[in-house]
């Protein structure tokens, strides 16, 4: 009888775990073959911020470090004759939304979407239920 308590005593503990499953529960996991993944595209209007970089020529900036005319380019020249700045610029952009897997489960082909990309097989979740007449 006391191995019976400690028995029930372990299944109550258990029970309590968030990943336990309740003993009247008639869903389970189980993992099913993807037969085609197609990627989601959505286009969005953005501003996107670059780096632009000029290169000059060692001529170009050697003449006008001689004359003195231009600060900037003699400046230039001494830093290795790049000039940098952020540019922006809006336009549309796509990016992927998400993913329509197709897979194969109990001679099913069905069809989800996911935000992600499974690979070679995707989790699903297997509910039981009795027919009805």
């Amino acid at each position: 009888m006391n191995s019976l308590k400690r028995l029930l005593l372990s299944a109550a503990v258990l029970c309590q775990v968030p990943f336990c499953a309740r003993a009247d529960s008639t869903a389970f996991y189980d993992y099913a073959p993807v037969v085609d993944v197609d990627p989601i595209m959505e286009q969005r209007y953005e501003t996107v911020s670059r780096r632009v970089c000029d290169q000059y020529a060692p001529a170009v900036a050697a003449i006008a470090a001689t004359i003195g005319t231009d600060v900037r380019l003699q400046d230039a020249r001494w830093k290795g004759g790049r000039e940098c700045r952020q540019v922006e610029e809006p336009g549309y952009r796509n990016r992927i939304a998400g993913y329509r897997v197709t897979y194969r489960y109990g001679g099913q082909k069905l069809v989800r979407r996911l935000s992600y990309d499974p690979g070679e097989r995707v989790r699903v979740k297997v509910g039981l239920s009795p027919l009805s007449r």
